[in-house]
């Protein structure tokens, strides 16, 4: 019989996101408590290099060419629509329940049980500021966050005044909250509303570049059709601090994959024995931004990105302020420790 209950992922581009879903499945497999009841299948155009390294009844592949990425990413111009595209060839092939991951996730524990809630919820990642108070963020500096910034305000003004699209009427208020898309997950029973999804997608586009369109879409359809459940604690999804899969790579037994890249990042920040560390796979996107702040080469950027408020709420970011100065003050000294010549 088959499953009847998937996860799904959608893989392309450059090498480094074939690595990142390399290590997303991997702990899937290893963490996510799946059965034969449950499948996983992997739209890529890069099948074989996951066949040499994943071997399990439970992953189906379907190969797609770089001419139909070409024309689900509207030749590039928008890639974030291929997401919407896999879906929806999912659905197409598959009468069945799915969650769609990012590569940039790792799964931490049991994640079949959230299919018992696509019965009465969708799924999404963590929740956005909502859309007053990005309207109201600054940001000084001219760079590319600003630079999102502002085509965030510019939908979100264009949302809250009201559109048409597709002889449908879309209003926003200010407190609406867009939740992210590194988890989605939709019941069968909704499947169509994958649809109206990439319809409004395709008419904001054409309006803004903003790069989260379809993540935004994605609410707006969840929160009018139903309701939506958050998804965080089973999932660490580590969008801003791409260095993480890096040590994943270690704690899944990939240890000879990216072997240069890892050893010349880690000479870089200064760790010399990264398994001195006793890392989880839930601490390494904070292990990220520890590296990357007290590290040889601090980029301000990439700590400015990560702990931006303007990404979490307020609770967010006490709870995670909180266990990142405890887990800080173990790093530093375990680094500071490893540092000191021995006589």
């Amino acid at each position: 019989m088959e499953p009847r209950r998937y996860f799904l992922y959608l893989v392309f581009g450059e090498e480094k996101y074939w690595y990142e879903a390399l290590y997303s499945i991997t702990s899937l497999l290893k963490n996510g408590n799946l059965s034969t009841n449950n499948g996983i299948v992997v739209i890529t155009e890069q099948s074989e290099f996951f066949k040499t390294r994943i071997d399990s009844p439970l992953i189906t592949y379907i190969t797609i060419s770089e001419k139909v990425l070409d024309e689900w990413t509207e030749h590039y111009t928008y890639i974030y629509a291929a997401k919407i595209r896999a879906i929806k060839l999912f659905f197409e092939k598959y009468q069945s329940d799915v969650i769609f991951l990012d590569t940039d996730t790792l799964i931490l524990g049991d994640v079949t049980i959230l299919f018992e809630k696509l019965s009465i919820y969708y799924l999404m990642n963590y929740c956005h500021r909502s859309v007053g108070e990005i309207l109201n963020y600054q940001i000084e500096e001219s760079s590319y966050r600003a630079v999102q910034l502002n085509e965030k305000k510019k939908i979100y003004k264009l949302l809250l005044n009201g559109v048409w699209a597709e002889e449908e009427y879309i209003q926003l208020k200010k407190d609406f909250c867009q939740m992210n898309s590194g988890v989605i997950g939709i019941g069968y029973q909704n499947h169509e509303i994958i649809n109206k999804v990439e319809r409004l997608t395709r008419y904001l586009v054409s309006k803004t570049a903003c790069r989260d369109v379809e993540e935004l879409v994605f609410t707006i359809y969840f929160r009018q059709m139903g309701e939506v459940k958050e998804i965080k604690d089973s999932i660490l999804h580590y969008y801003d601090f791409k260095h993480t899969r890096l040590f994943a790579s270690e704690l899944l037994g990939f240890i000879e994959e990216e072997k240069e890249i890892k050893e010349k990042y880690l000479h870089e920040v200064g760790i010399k024995d990264i398994s001195s560390y006793e890392l989880t796979l839930g601490e390494l996107a904070m292990f990220d931004i520890f590296c990357t702040t007290y590290g040889k080469k601090a980029d301000r950027d990439k700590i400015d990105l990560g702990i931006s408020d303007l990404y979490y709420s307020e609770d967010e970011l006490i709870n995670r302020t909180k266990a990142s100065r405890k887990a800080f003050r173990k790093w530093f000294r375990i680094k500071t420790m490893s540092n000191v010549k021995k006589i």
